[in-house]
C-alpha cells in the first residue's frame, strides 16, 4: 500500500441495525491504506456479532471489546490504539461515501494541513436525504467560519501528531464533548483546509444520542474541557484567529443556554449561566468589540445564527442570561 496510514476510529454501542453498512462503507473506501479500529462499548444487542461477521479475515481491522464506558472513553481508547499518520472518526450508526478518505487526505497532503474538514449529509434510517452541508473555502483570519460551523469530530481528518502534541482527549461523561476539542484545534492547527464535498452520512434515527438528548437534566456539558482548551489556547499566541475562536465559543454557549438548557433544572441553569459569565469574563473580556459577530458581516453564516449570537451578547452584557433562559 502507498500513502500515509489513516486510522479510522469507530465507537459502537447497540448499533446492530447500522454497523454492517457502516463497516462496509469503510472497507469499500477507494483509499486503501487504512487501519480500522472498532471498539464495541459493551453492546447488549448483536452488534459485536455483526462486526465480527463483517470484518472477518480483514487484516486492516482491529476489534476491541470493553465494558460500557460511554462515547468519550471509547473514542479515547481508539486514540490510544491508533498508529496512523492521520485520524478519522466515524460513529457506528453512520457511513461514508467511497471517496471520503481519499478526498480528505489528498487535500491535507497537498496543503500540508494539520486538519482537513468536509461536509456531511443528514439522512434517515432508509438513506433518504434530510439536509446537506457543504463547506466553502477556508481563508485564515478572513473566512474561518466553516471550521466553526462544521464542529463535529466525524467530519474531520486530523494529523495524529497534533493530538499527541497537545495531549488531547475527550471529556468523559459530558454531552457535546467533541466541541471544545474542535474549537481548540481550529485555533492551533496549521494550514486548515476545507473539502467541498459531503460524503459523511449522518444517520438520524430514534435510538441516536442526538435524537434522545432533551436538555441537561440527565447530562453534563463539557465544562472541564472548555476551561482546559481555553487555558491552553491562551498559552499559544500564534495560530489562527482569536476573533473566530471567540465567535465560535459564543455560538456554542448560545446553543447551550437557549437550546440545550431547555428542560434543565433551576440549579443546572444557574450553573450553566454562571459558567458562561466566568468563561467570557476570564478569556473574552472584550467580546463586545468582536467585529466577526456583526449581523451584517460577509461571513457565510445563516442570518438567524448571527441574530442569536447578538442576542446572547446583549443578554450577557446586561447580565440577563438566566432569566432569559428560564423564559425560553
Amino acid at each position: 500500500m502507498t500513502g500515509k496510514l489513516v486510522s479510522i476510529i469507530i465507537p459502537v454501542y447497540n448499533c446492530e441495525k447500522y454497523i454492517g453498512k457502516c463497516l462496509e462503507s469503510v472497507l469499500g473506501q477507494t483509499y486503501k491504506n487504512v487501519e480500522i479500529i472498532v471498539i464495541d462499548d459493551g453492546s447488549t444487542d448483536q452488534s459485536l456479532e455483526v462486526i465480527n461477521r463483517t470484518v472477518q479475515g480483514n487484516p486492516n481491522v482491529k476489534v476491541i471489546h470493553q465494558e460500557n464506558q460511554g462515547l468519550s472513553a471509547t473514542r479515547n481508547k481508539g486514540l490510544e490504539n491508533a498508529t496512523g499518520d492521520y485520524i478519522a472518526f466515524l460513529d457506528g450508526d453512520d457511513y461514508l461515501g467511497e471517496s471520503y478518505i481519499e478526498r480528505l487526505i489528498a487535500a491535507a497532503e497537498h496543503n500540508n494541513s494539520d486538519l482537513a474538514i468536509c461536509g456531511y449529509q443528514k439522512v434517515d434510517a432508509q438513506g433518504v436525504l434530510l439536509s446537506k452541508t457543504v463547506p466553502g473555502q477556508y481563508i485564515p483570519f478572513e473566512h474561518e467560519e466553516w471550521a466553526y460551523r462544521i464542529i463535529i469530530s466525524c467530519a474531520r481528518l486530523y494529523k495524529k501528531e497534533i493530538w499527541n502534541k497537545y495531549h488531547m482527549t475527550f471529556e468523559i461523561g459530558a454531552h457535546g464533548e467533541d466541541v471544545p476539542l474542535s474549537l481548540f484545534f481550529n485555533k492551533v492547527c496549521k494550514n486548515i483546509v476545507t473539502v467541498p464535498a459531503a460524503e459523511y452520512y449522518y444517520v438520524q434515527h430514534s435510538e441516536s444520542i442526538t435524537h434522545n438528548f432533551r436538555g441537561l437534566r440527565n447530562r453534563q456539558l463539557p465544562y472541564r474541557s472548555i476551561e482546559k482548551i481555553l487555558e491552553q489556547a491562551e498559552q499559544i499566541p500564534e495560530g489562527n484567529s482569536q476573533d473566530f475562536l471567540e465567535l465560535g465559543m459564543m455560538r456554542f454557549l448560545t446553543q447551550c443556554v437557549f437550546d440545550l438548557g431547555r428542560g434543565a433544572s433551576k440549579d443546572q441553569l444557574h450553573e450553566l449561566c454562571d459558567f458562561t459569565y466566568k468563561i467570557m469574563e476570564r478569556y473574552f473580556p472584550n467580546y463586545w468589540k468582536n467585529k466577526k459577530s456583526s449581523m451584517w458581516s460577509n461571513l457565510d453564516i445563516p442570518f438567524i445564527n448571527k441574530v442569536e449570537v447578538k442576542i446572547f451578547m446583549v443578554l450577557l452584557k446586561l447580565h440577563l442570561l438566566y432569566p432569559a433562559a428560564r423564559i425560553l
